[in-house]
């Protein structure tokens, strides 16, 4: 039995989805929330059923017409589910306030147009009418996703934002350029191409988020800050330029202690939280180091540095306004000036941060 060129990468593309699955040992897509697993599955289900179908029914055969319709609704129905999957996932991960309820309306419109647009009689005006705005409502979801997405990356408070987003736009994009190549070309498996594209896409950038970030608090890890800094120190440009910080969370072990370890966590969760707003776009970088000590450096003017360290402050005591226990972090922070090593940078910020945290010892509420 012959395959043509189409059925081959057709096939290639399932079986290159269903390793990438079986290669994610981490469980990086169960990591990402409930939202991402629908996701996948409605995609990769999608892209091996209609190899399947290729490989069965020759479009040579009597049965081709058989072939033809039952990809078609395979194909309608992989767009549908996985542009409403997608909305859901995107409001899971950016607490977007869409209303998933009048996706799913939208989803069952186009099954209604579908079955219209398969009763209509051929070449009429109304069956042109309704293949386009069949195709409108399949390409919506993904279209809404992807603009919504660029703006919000354009705007985005912080790096992780910005990151998230231009993640979920680089999701989208091989899936929208395989449905226009579609329709243009249908010799070729294009939708099975860009959802393989879209999927491998993800994967690489999630697997890169659990490599760089803090599993607790999704803040840059010690490990990722350490390069990070390490090229800055490598570069000339930076001697005198670059500054770095320690940050400790005033009496952390009282919280652990008082009010349980999962509180403690969750004092955690907030500090880093209260890092990213504090960093914004202003180009500093935080991390977690180790236990309940935080990093950061910044390159540049030391008054953007301690315009951070103020937002910082402000919004601890934000926090505190409702919450049994006083959240804080003592900051030192001091200047790479080319002679010494990240280790003895460390220390010297260590020493300031310890004098920053006797200094305010008198005046720190107890936990």
């Amino acid at each position: 039995m012959e395959y043509t060129l189409s059925e081959a990468m057709g096939a290639f593309c399932s079986l290159v989805i269903i390793l990438m699955i079986l290669a994610d040992r981490s469980g990086t897509l169960r990591k990402r929330g409930t939202g991402m697993i629908p996701l996948m599955m409605s995609m990769t289900t999608f892209c091996i059923l209609s190899t399947c179908i290729d490989l069965s029914f020759g479009s040579e055969t009597t049965l081709g017409w058989i072939q033809m319709l039952v990809y078609s609704i395979i194909h309608l129905i992989a767009y549908l589910l996985t542009g409403v999957l997608l909305v859901r996932f995107y409001v899971k991960q950016t607490h977007r306030d869409w209303n998933v309820r009048n996706w799913w309306m939208l989803f069952l419109i186009g099954l209604i147009v579908f079955l219209t647009y398969a009763l209509a009689p051929p070449e009429s005006t109304s069956e042109m009418i309704l293949n386009v705005l069949f195709d409108v409502i399949m390409v919506l979801p993904f279209a809404a996703v992807g603009l919504d997405s660029a703006s919000k990356a354009h705007d985005a408070a912080t790096y992780f934002e910005r990151r998230t987003h231009l993640m979920i736009v680089l999701f989208v994009t091989p899936i929208i350029l395989s449905f226009i190549l579609d329709r243009w070309k249908d010799d070729l498996p294009f939708t099975e191409i860009g959802f393989a594209a879209s999927i491998l896409i993800m994967m690489m950038n999630l697997q890169s988020q659990t490599i760089t970030l803090d599993p607790l608090t999704q803040i840059t890890n010690r490990s990722q800050f350490e390069k990070i800094i390490g090229s800055r120190m490598d570069s000339k440009d930076s001697v005198g330029k670059l500054h770095f910080g320690i940050m400790d969370m005033d009496h952390f072990k009282s919280i652990n202690d008082r009010f349980g370890h999962s509180e403690g966590d969750r004092a955690l969760i907030d500090v880093a939280d209260i890092l990213k707003r504090a960093c914004g776009n202003t180009g500093a970088i935080a991390a977690r180091f180790a236990g309940d000590e935080f990093v950061i450096m910044y390159e540049g003017d030391r008054g953007v540095l301690d315009g951070v360290c103020e937002r910082i402050h402000g919004y601890c005591d934000e926090a505190n306004r409702d919450r049994p226990y006083h959240l804080g972090v003592s900051i030192g922070i001091v200047r790479y000036d080319g002679d010494v090593n990240f280790r003895e940078l460390f220390e010297m910020a260590d020493r300031e941060m310890f004098r920053v945290k006797q200094e305010r010892r008198k005046d720190l509420p107890k936990a």
